[in-house]
C-alpha cells in the first residue's frame, strides 16, 4: 500500500510540474504576442514595406501556438495517466483482498465454546496468507461478536454479506443461532461453514455442515452405552432446538431396540446455574440400575451441573455421563469437579496421536504460545472447512459462491483425526468417523472407542419416526482402542 501511495504522489508532482512550466510559458507568449501586436500597429502606415517583417513576426505566433499545443496535449495525456493509475489503485484497495467473516461470540455464555475457533480461524488466515493467499490475494478477516445472542448472528451476517461483501461465513454455534442466519443467507446468496454438531433435519445449498450429525454423535454414544449394559436413560439438556430434536432421534432409536419407556427426559433453560432439583430427580431415577445419563446442556451451565454431580457425590463409575456437548474447550473448566468416568462422543478427540493431528495439535500451540492447550471437535470442524473452501476456490478460480460449491462436492481431505473426511454431493454434510472419549480426572478425554470407517450423516433421520424406521441400520463396524 505504502509503494502504491508512493507512486500516486510522484505522478500528482509531476502533473504540479508539468501544470507550472504550462503557465510560466504561456506568460512568456503572451508577452510575445503584445510586443508584436505593437510591432504591428508601428508598422500599420507602411504594410508595404513591412510585410516581410510581419510574414515573420505571424510565423513565430503560429509556432508558438502549436508549443501551447502540444505542452496542452501532453498534460493532457499525463492527466489521463494519473487518473488510471489512482482508479486502479483504489480498485485493488476495495477488490485485492479476499473478505472471509468470522461469526463467533467473543461475549456472553458461549465464549468459551466459540473463542477457539474465532482464533484458529485467525491463525489459519493468517498461514494462508505467508503462503501467497488465494488467487494471488491476500485474505482478510472480518471478525463481529454477535455476544452469544441468536438474532445478532442474523444482523450482522446481514452486515457481513451486504455492507462488507465478504466471499464466505464461518461461524455460529447453536442451532437457535444458525436458523436465524439461513434466512440472510439464502436471501443474499451467502455460504456459510457450520462447525458445530448439531440435530439435522436440515438442508440448505448456503450452508456446509461440518460438524456431526445425530446418526454420527448420539447414536454411536447409545450404542456404547447399551454395549456396556445400560438399558435406562435419562436425557437432560438445555431448551432449545437441537436438544430435544436429538433427544427424539435417540427416543426413537431406543424404541427400535426395544427399549421404549426406561427413558427420562429433562430440560432447563439456556444459562441455568440451579441444578439440585434435577440432579436429584436423576439420582431416583438412577436407583432402579442400569442407568446412563445423556447430556445436552449447553455452555457455562455445564459447569454448576457437574458441580451438583460432585457435590452429591455421583461418580462416573456409579451413574455415568454420556456428553454430546463437552469438549476439551470447556472441560478444563471442570477440573476441580469429579469428573473421571463420565464420557464424551464427538468426530475428533485432541488425544488422538497420528501425525495429522500432532502436527494440528503443535501448530495450534504454537500459535497461542500455550504448550499445553487443547485442539477439540469444532475446531477440527472448522479446520477442515476453511481447508475445503480455500480448495474449492482455488478450483473454481472465484469466490462465488455457485461457483465455489460446485467444487465442493463430494471432495475430500485427510483431517487431523486420522481419516479423509469426505463432503456429501447431495447434502452438503460430511461423511466422517466417530470416537468417544473418556474424561479423566486431570481433565483431559482419552479416546476409548472408535468407528473403523467414516460414519454417514443421514441428516434426515429415519429414527424420528419409528414406526417408518427400517428394522435395522448399518453402521461402520466398532473397533477399540
Amino acid at each position: 500500500m505504502a509503494q502504491a501511495i508512493s507512486s500516486v504522489s510522484r505522478s500528482v508532482d509531476e502533473t504540479s510540474a508539468v501544470n507550472r512550466a504550462l503557465n510560466t510559458m504561456l506568460e512568456r507568449q503572451i508577452a510575445e504576442l503584445d510586443q508584436i501586436g505593437e510591432g504591428a500597429n508601428s508598422i500599420a502606415a507602411a504594410v508595404r514595406a513591412a510585410l516581410p517583417e510581419i510574414k515573420s513576426a505571424m510565423s513565430e505566433v503560429t509556432g508558438a501556438s502549436e508549443e501551447v499545443l502540444g505542452t496542452a496535449d501532453d498534460l493532457a495525456a499525463r492527466s489521463t495517466s494519473l487518473v488510471t493509475s489512482i482508479r486502479g489503485y483504489f480498485s485493488d484497495l476495495d477488490h485485492g483482498a479476499i473478505k472471509v467473516g468470522i461469526l463467533h461470540s467473543l461475549s456472553g455464555t458461549l465464549t468459551s465454546s466459540e473463542r477457539p475457533l474465532q482464533q484458529l480461524l485467525v491463525m489459519m488466515i493468517e498461514d494462508l496468507n505467508k503462503a501467497g493467499g488465494l488467487l494471488g490475494r491476500p485474505v482478510e478477516a472480518v471478525i463481529h461478536d454477535p455476544r452469544s445472542r441468536p438474532d445478532a448472528y442474523a444482523e450482522q451476517a446481514r452486515q457481513m454479506l451486504v455492507e462488507e461483501d465478504v466471499s464466505v461465513i464461518f461461524g455460529c454455534w447453536s442451532s437457535a443461532a444458525r436458523k436465524q442466519v439461513l434466512p440472510v443467507l439464502e436471501q443474499q446468496n451467502g455460504l456459510l461453514f457450520y462447525p458445530s454438531q448439531y440435530e439435522g433435519e436440515e438442508q440448505s445449498p448456503n450452508v456446509v455442515y461440518t460438524g456431526a450429525t445425530p446418526q454420527q454423535q448420539a447414536i454411536p454414544a447409545i450404542d456404547f452405552l447399551l454395549g456396556r449394559g445400560y438399558r435406562r436413560f435419562v436425557l437432560v439438556g438445555t431448551d432449545y432446538v437441537y436438544p430435544r430434536t436429538t433427544n427424539a432421534v435417540i427416543k426413537g432409536y431406543l424404541a427400535a431396540q426395544g427399549i421404549p419407556h426406561a427413558v427420562e427426559e429433562i430440560y432447563a433453560p439456556p444459562g441455568e446455574k440451579f441444578w439440585r432439583d434435577t440432579v436429584h430427580h436423576i439420582e431416583q431415577f438412577a436407583d432402579g440400575g442400569n442407568a446412563a445419563v445423556v447430556s445436552t446442556i449447553s455452555g457455562d451451565s455445564n459447569v454448576p451441573f457437574f458441580r451438583e454431580l460432585s457435590r452429591r457425590g455421583i461418580r462416573g463409575s456409579d451413574l455415568p455421563v454420556m456428553t454430546l456437548s463437552i469438549n476439551e474447550a470447556e472441560l478444563s473448566a471442570l477440573k476441580r469437579q469429579s469428573i473421571e468416568g463420565h464420557f464424551a462422543a464427538w468426530s475428533y478427540l485432541s488425544a488422538l496421536e497420528n501425525p495429522e493431528n500432532l502436527a494440528f495439535v503443535e501448530s495450534w500451540r504454537r500459535f497461542t504460545g500455550n504448550p499445553e492447550a487443547f485442539t477439540n471437535d469444532p475446531m477440527e470442524a472448522t479446520w477442515i472447512g476453511f481447508k475445503l473452501w480455500s480448495a474449492a476456490v482455488e478450483a473454481a478460480g472465484t469466490t462465488e459462491v455457485t461457483a465455489v460449491r460446485d467444487a465442493l462436492r463430494g471432495s475430500e481431505i485427510l483431517a487431523p483425526s486420522g481419516f479423509t473426511v469426505r463432503v456429501d454431493p447431495a447434502d452438503q454434510h460430511l461423511h466422517k468417523p466417530a470416537f468417544i472419549g473418556c474424561m479423566t480426572a486431570d481433565g483431559l478425554l482419552m479416546p476409548v472407542w472408535k468407528s473403523s470407517g467414516l460414519m454417514p450423516p443421514q441428516p434426515w433421520s429415519s429414527w424420528l419416526l419409528p414406526s417408518l424406521a427400517p428394522e435395522t441400520m448399518t453402521l461402520p463396524r466398532a473397533s477399540g482402542f
